[in-house]
C-alpha cells in the first residue's frame, strides 16, 4: 500500500488529491492487480495552508512583542519560547526547547520554584512571581513571570504559558534607592538632624524619629499642624508661618 498527494489544474482552479494504491493479492505475481483510489483533499489542503499561514503570522506577532513568551509542559520542560524570551538569557529559542524552564536558575531555588509554582498552576492560580536567572555571560537577570495554566480536555494539568518581563533595571534602581536612603539616614543621624513632610489636605505632619525628638514628641506620636506650631516659640511663629507659605508657593528656603 502506497500513497501520495498531487495537484491538478482544473477549470475552476487547482485541485489537490490523495492517491492510495494497494495490490490485490501478491504484488510480485506476473498477473498482479492493483486498486487505486484518488480522494479530493482540496478543502483540507486549503485549510492546512491557511492554518500554517495563521501560525506563521502568530509567531511573527509574538516575536515582535517586547515581552518574552514561554510555554512549558506538565514536567516543566520548555516547549516554546519566543526570540525575546531566549535573548533575555543570552540564548536562541532552539537552544532552550526541551530544557527545564528553570534551567538558568540556581539549582536550590529552581527546585523550590518548580514545586511551588507547579502546585499553584495545577490549582488554576496565575499570580505573577519574580525569579532570578543567570544570563549566559554570568550576570543576574531579574524576571517577572505572569503565568497562565493549561489543561487538557479531561481537565488534567498540561503545563503553562506565560509572559516574561526583564525587571533587572527596576530592581537595580530600587536597590540604589534603598542604599541612598540608608546613607541619608546615616548622614542625618550623624548631623543630629531630622526630616518631616506635611500633608496639605489633612494637615498631618510625618516626621522621622529624630525630628520627633527635636520637637519633644514620642516617636509614634501622630503630629498635626497645631501640635507642631505649639512647639515653636511665640516670637518665631509668624516668621515660620510666612516662610512655610512661601515655601509651598515657590522654591525652598532656609529658616533658623
Amino acid at each position: 500500500h502506497v500513497g501520495a498527494t498531487y495537484s491538478l489544474p482544473m477549470p475552476d482552479g487547482v485541485k489537490w488529491f490523495e492517491l492510495s494504491i494497494a495490490a490485490k493479492g501478491d504484488h510480485r505475481a506476473p498477473d498482479a492487480r492493483f486498486i487505486a483510489m484518488a480522494r479530493d483533499i482540496t478543502r483540507r489542503r486549503v485549510f492546512e495552508e491557511a492554518l500554517q499561514q495563521n501560525e506563521e503570522k502568530y509567531r511573527t506577532l509574538v516575536d515582535m512583542l517586547n515581552e518574552g513568551i514561554g510555554m512549558q509542559d506538565a514536567d516543566g520542560s520548555i516547549t516554546y519560547v519566543n526570540r525575546q524570551g531566549a535573548e533575555m538569557l543570552g540564548y536562541t529559542p532552539d537552544e532552550l526547547i526541551g530544557r527545564p524552564m528553570t534551567v538558568q536558575m540556581d539549582r536550590k531555588e529552581a527546585d523550590a520554584v518548580f514545586r511551588v509554582q507547579t502546585r499553584l498552576r495545577q490549582e488554576g492560580r496565575q499570580e505573577p512571581y519574580e525569579i532570578q536567572c543567570r544570563h549566559r555571560d554570568g550576570h543576574t537577570v531579574h524576571v517577572l513571570v505572569s503565568p497562565q495554566p493549561l489543561f487538557d480536555k479531561a481537565g488534567r494539568y498540561a503545563g503553562s504559558i506565560g509572559s516574561m518581563t526583564d525587571i533587572t533595571k527596576r530592581k537595580e534602581a530600587e536597590e540604589a534607592l534603598r542604599k541612598s536612603q540608608e546613607q541619608l539616614v546615616m548622614a542625618l543621624e550623624a548631623a543630629g538632624a531630622g526630616t518631616w513632610s506635611f500633608d496639605l489636605e489633612t494637615g498631618q505632619l510625618m516626621s522621622s524619629e529624630r525630628a520627633s525628638r527635636i520637637y519633644g514628641f514620642a516617636p509614634d506620636t501622630v503630629v498635626d499642624d497645631k501640635m507642631a506650631a505649639s512647639r515653636i516659640h511665640p516670637q518665631d511663629r509668624a516668621a515660620v508661618e510666612d516662610a512655610r507659605r512661601r515655601g509651598f508657593a515657590g522654591p525652598l528656603e532656609r529658616l533658623e
